[in-house]
Formats: structure tokens, C-alpha cells, sequence
């Protein structure tokens, strides 16, 4: 049976409104999604419907046989509840092939929480980290990272954490493995000035600036290779990945400010002229809707804004005294969709602006 992706499936299309939009990604040890349980799923209280923990495995598994190069639809799903997923509660899916026989894809697939602290993982002077593993409370792995000028790192699987290190000449990227309790370099980044970087949410690949030049690259977020330049020769305000995996760059002089947004690949899907903004910020996004902070040139004023990014429309704006920081230094983009922004009001107050409807409730101050 043949069959072709349009992005309106309920499970993983992008195009779907009101469906799931899980987003898979091939890796060793299988395809992959992450998602947090949404309300409107609700079984008994405070539990998520069974059907929608089927519908999740059965997207695993599909994926699982499209990473594998053998696309087709479930024949048989047999699936076993172990417990009730919580609403709120954060997942991972995996979905593995075990074998291929003819025409028939052999899979499995399973539902992890990523609530449960299982891992942590610390970072202490002068640079030792150590995988902890909380149910059992003893330590994994601790090894002791190369002399470095700034970290970032984070878990890639729950037996691996990829660190980040700037040095001197560029930016060293690591792997410290739970199972051989050994510490690997597997990619270097040479640069004579501090490295940014914006990995995507499954740490396949990231965005890479060097400081004070204009280009951002995309990259292998393992080896630091660079696979395409996505932007050069204009001044580059910022950049980083939206939640569906696609990509939001911000660049153009202060006068005449354009969001573009690109495919995951890179290729450009839409611009929005801005027009004259400055000190501008990616906050994130709800799936529809990239929200900004900027100065309006103009007027002088900070402000929020909420750009649709199919249409390019800036749907709503908001003036604020100042903004109040919500998890834009995360390093992979947020999992669950940006529903409200805090700043402080004119008033001194805190106030939650909703992205969707330009909502706004007073957190302080009444």
C-alpha cells in the first residue's frame, strides 16, 4: 500500500490544529518524540485517556518503519498499560524496528516519563559532572571535563549528556556515557571568538554564530560539522528553533528588522518585514504564533509581539515597562506550547499576556 505524509495527520501533523504534532526524530536507539500530556485529553480525573497513549505508541511505531525506509499503516497493535499517564506529565516515545520480513515491519514502541527525576546530572568545580541515577540514589558516571571558559549541556539520551565547552580556540563538544562511565570528544568547532549555539530539540542539529560576525550556520550538533549556511552578510539579531522543529531567524539593520522562517533543512518558508525594531528577543512560540520582545524604534517602547507564522501577521502587541524572563536562556526549545509572556506593567506590577487572544491578568497588584 503506498502511502504519503501530508502534515494533516492527528498524531504528527504540523498542519493539524487540534491534533498531537509529534515530532519523531531517528536516533540509536529508535525514533523518538517528546510531548506533554494536554487536558483536553482527560480520562478519569487527573489521568490521560488510554486511546491517546495507543495513538502515541502507534505513531512510534509508523515512524519507527518510515526512518527505516519501509512507510506502510498498522496491521496489529497490541499494548499494555503499566500505569496512567498524568495530565501535564512530560513523555518521551520511542518506537523500534526489530526485524523486517517481506513485506511486514516487526516494531515495538514505549512511553518513558521524563518527570520522574530517574537522571540528574551535576556540574561541579572544577568541572567534574556526574549521572546520578535517583531510584537506586547511587552515581552512574562522573568524569572530569576539558578546561573551559563557559558550559552548556544537557541529556541526550538517559545514558548520555552532550557538554558544550568554549575554549580558547573554538568550542569542544563531549559526551559523557553512563553505560562505559567514559568521557568522549566528538566534535570541534574551531573559532577565534565565544561560540553561540542553538541545538534542536532532539540534539541532532543546532544553529552556530561565531561573536561578531554575521553568518549562522546549520550544523551537526555532535560533530559541529556545518551542513548549510543559513544567513551571511546582514546584520544578524538572533535566531533559534521553534517547537515543530522548524527554524526563527531575526537579522536586517535596526531601520528595516525581517523574522524569516525556515524548514528544519533550512530551505525559507516566510519572511515578515518588522520594520525598525532593536534589542530583539526570540521569547518562543504556542505553534502558531512566534512571540518577540523589542523596542519599537518609533516609539521608544519595549514590547511584546505575537506573529502568526503562516500568515506573517503581527496579531497582537503589547507595550511593557519591562520584561520578565520566562525561560528564553533555556538551551533546546520549550516542549509545551508559550501560552502566556510576564512583564512589569507601567503600574509596577506583574502582568501575564496571553499570545493567543492579547489577554492580559494581573499576577501582582490586582
Amino acid at each position: 500500500m503506498e502511502v504519503n505524509w501530508d502534515g494533516h495527520c492527528f498524531g504528527c501533523g504540523p498542519l493539524n490544529t487540534d491534533g498531537l504534532r509529534l515530532t519523531f526524530t531517528p536516533g540509536p536507539d529508535g525514533s523518538w518524540a517528546e510531548y506533554v500530556v494536554e487536558d483536553r485529553f482527560q480520562s478519569w480525573s487527573g489521568m490521560a485517556h488510554g486511546g491517546m497513549v495507543a495513538l502515541m505508541l502507534d505513531e512510534a511505531v509508523g515512524w519507527a518503519a518510515w526512518h527505516a525506509g519501509h512507510p506502510g499503516v498498522t496491521g496489529r497493535l497490541q499494548v499494555s498499560f503499566r500505569r496512567p499517564l498524568k495530565l501535564g506529565e512530560r513523555v518521551r516515545v520511542v518506537g523500534q524496528v526489530e526485524r523486517i520480513r517481506r513485506t511486514l515491519v516487526y516494531t515495538n514502541a514505549y512511553v518513558q516519563s521524563l518527570d520522574d527525576g530517574g537522571r540528574i546530572a551535576t556540574i561541579s568545580r572544577p568541572g567534574i559532572v556526574s549521572i546520578y541515577d535517583v531510584a537506586t540514589k547511587r552515581s552512574l558516571a562522573s568524569v572530569r571535563l576539558p578546561e573551559q571558559t563557559y558550559l552548556r549541556a544537557f541529556f541526550i539520551t538517559s545514558d548520555v549528556v552532550r557538554a558544550y565547552l568554549n575554549v580558547p580556540n573554538g568550542m569542544k563538544i563531549v559526551e559523557i556515557d553512563a553505560r562505559s562511565r567514559a568521557l568522549r570528544e566528538t566534535g570541534f568547532i574551531a573559532s577565534s571568538t565565544f561560540v553561540t549555539f542553538f541545538p534542536d530539540a532532539s540534539g541532532a542539529h543546532m544553529l552556530v554564530r561565531r561573536h561578531r560576525e554575521e553568518t549562522l550556520t546549520l550544523s551537526d550538533a555532535r560533530t559541529g560539522a556545518a551542513i548549510r549556511t543559513l544567513t551571511a552578510g546582514k546584520p544578524l539579531k538572533t535566531a533559534t528553533y521553534l517547537r515543530d522543529g522548524r527554524i526563527a531567524v531575526v537579522d536586517g539593520p535596526d531601520s528595516a528588522t525581517v523574522l524569516h522562517i525556515l524548514a528544519a533543512d533550512g530551505s525559507p518558508q516566510r519572511d515578515t518585514p518588522l520594520g525598525a525594531k532593536g534589542a530583539i528577543r526570540i521569547i518562543g512560540d504556542d505553534g502558531t504564533r512566534v512571540v518577540l520582545n523589542d523596542v519599537d524604534i518609533a516609539s521608544g517602547r519595549r514590547v511584546y509581539e505575537a506573529v502568526n507564522i503562516a500568515s506573517g501577521v503581527i496579531e497582537h502587541r503589547e507595550p511593557i515597562r519591562e520584561w520578565v524572563s520566562t525561560g528564553v536562556f533555556d538551551t533546546r526549545p520549550a516542549i509545551e506550547p508559550l501560552r502566556e509572556v510576564l512583564y512589569i506593567g507601567d503600574g509596577g506590577h506583574v502582568i501575564a499576556w496571553n499570545v493567543a487572544t492579547g489577554g492580559k491578568r494581573a499576577i501582582t497588584g490586582g
